[in-house]
């Protein structure tokens, strides 16, 4: 499965700080007056895509960018000048360090989810990436003095690493396997999933039901693609931000009923859709892998099955740890007098006289059967 760096087109880059910059802006209109403290979702994603889709030539000038971009954002929607320039270079510092903690040598070739072990360092890298962003903004609100340095510095953690594990894999190469669902039945099931997800985010006022929609992307990780999921995941964050942020839905209901913070209703939040794509990544992941491994021990069967037949002038015998014939080639059926049909899957023993296994027995201080004489 291509990621989109692998179909990049000269006005991509382009087109992602046009989002990244409307996005931000929007998000940040209806930033609560009281915390000031933006959130993050979904431009670090957004940012850190764009960093690995272009050329490691271009991601200083693209870093430069995207962090006047982000300042300018905060400017427009009424921050001060200090602290719109700390909460810009959080977001531009977490991603900077998650794609290095992703990829080490920004020069070698883009990183993907197609080995063992991807998964892992993707989420460690969200996880170092956010850690950075939550540092840098919980000093810029301790400098400004616009709220709780600490509230500040875990929401920006969770929409960091929120942002990252959403839209990240949408840039990355996955492995090229079929979906096993049929496309009708993955728009069904995305559909349902989004539409779930409005309804009980526009409706509902019971926070657990946001556990409803948790377990569709299991469904979502094996029977589609890993692109389909991320993206169905990433409808499913926008509609919960927006009804969040309009004031609908059960996590918003937290405020009334606990009467939290503004930051921590933001946190939860994000700990939702961290909760879904920890759920999603992982499975989605390996669920190719796992074909791929079974294509590739299937492949081999198959190839040593050939040249074993092909050795017609050799006996080439072998069984299983119970002693039970598995291998009996054309050599074998020559030399014994016996179809491999008759002897696979009987004992070894009736191949060999009683003497032979006696012999054999005593030379290796062992029973004389065959299943002792291996």
């Amino acid at each position: 499965m291509a990621g989109l760096g692998s179909v990049v087109r000269p006005q991509l880059p382009a087109i992602l700080l046009v989002v990244l910059f409307a996005s931000s802006f929007s998000l940040l209109l209806t930033v609560d007056t009281e915390s000031r403290v933006p959130a993050a979702w979904p431009a670090a994603g957004l940012l850190t895509g764009l960093l690995l889709v272009v050329d490691s030539s271009r991601r200083g000038v693209m870093v430069a960018l995207a962090g006047v971009l982000l300042v300018l954002a905060h400017l427009f929607a009424g921050y001060d000048a200090m602290t719109a320039l700390g909460f810009g270079l959080g977001c531009v510092a977490g991603s900077w360090v998650t794609l290095r903690r992703m990829h080490r040598d920004l020069a070698a070739r883009r990183v993907g989810l197609r080995e063992e072990g991807d998964v892992s360092r993707l989420i460690a890298a969200a996880t170092q990436g956010a850690s950075a962003a939550a540092v840098v903004s919980g000093i810029t609100v301790a400098l400004s003095g616009t709220g709780s340095p600490w509230l500040a510095a875990v929401t920006v953690w969770g929409t960091h690493a929120a942002a990252q594990l959403t839209l990240v894999p949408l840039f990355l190469d996955g492995l090229p396997f079929a979906p096993l669902a049929t496309v009708r039945e993955r728009i069904v099931q995305s559909l349902i999933a989004v539409g779930v997800t409005a309804l009980i985010f526009s409706y509902a006022a019971a926070p657990p039901l946001v556990f409803a929609i948790m377990p569709m992307f299991a469904w979502l990780a094996f029977r589609g693609t890993l692109r389909e999921a991320t993206l169905t995941l990433t409808g499913v964050g926008v509609v919960a931000s927006l009804a969040t942020i309009a004031g609908f839905g059960p996590i918003h209901e937290l405020t009334a009923r606990y009467s939290l913070a503004p930051e921590l209703v933001i946190g939860f939040l994000q700990l939702f859709l961290l909760d879904c794509a920890l759920i999603l990544l992982p499975l989605s992941v390996m669920t190719p892998q796992q074909r791929m491994s079974a294509a590739r021990a299937t492949s081999g069967r198959q190839t040593l099955q050939r040249l074993v037949d092909a050795a017609t002038g050799s006996a080439v015998i072998a069984v299983d740890l119970d002693g039970r014939i598995e291998v009996f080639n054309p050599g074998a059926e020559a030399v014994m007098g016996l179809s491999a049909a008759a002897t696979t899957g009987t004992e070894a023993d009736r191949l060999f006289s009683d003497e032979e296994l006696f012999r054999q027995g005593s030379r290796l201080q062992t029973r004389s059967s065959r299943r002792s004489v291996r």
